[in-house]
């Protein structure tokens, strides 16, 4: 997609014994400063409820963990995954889109 490949990361861990937490980021695989060049967009749709992140990519060159640390990422814990689960199962959609400084710019 626009010339670059972007990686879904979806992480379950515990932060404390017994709370699982859920976190998605979307990661290029690219440079920050390619990165920065793009926006994307997570959303929990079910029963009425409506749940979206946005923000821009981070860069595969940058640690996973310290995208999580730095809560630059869609959070969830168990009680509100609960909510937009389906038979235990979380539907993203997922929407990534060039920043308009990328879309002026010609191919090369």
């Amino acid at each position: 997609m626009f010339g670059h490949h972007f990686l879904l990361v979806l992480r379950k861990q515990e932060k404390y014994q017994g709370h699982p937490q859920f976190f998605a980021t979307m990661m290029l695989i690219g440079t920050p400063a390619q990165a920065e060049n793009f926006n994307y967009k997570l959303e929990l749709n079910r029963n009425r409820r409506k749940l979206t992140w946005e923000s821009s990519p981070r860069s595969v060159l940058d640690c996973v963990d310290s995208v999580i640390t730095d809560g630059d990422c869609l959070m969830l814990n168990a009680s509100m995954a609960q909510l937009f689960a389906d038979n235990g199962s979380l539907a993203i959609g997922i929407a990534i889109s060039a920043s308009k400084l990328c879309a002026a710019q010609p191919e090369m």
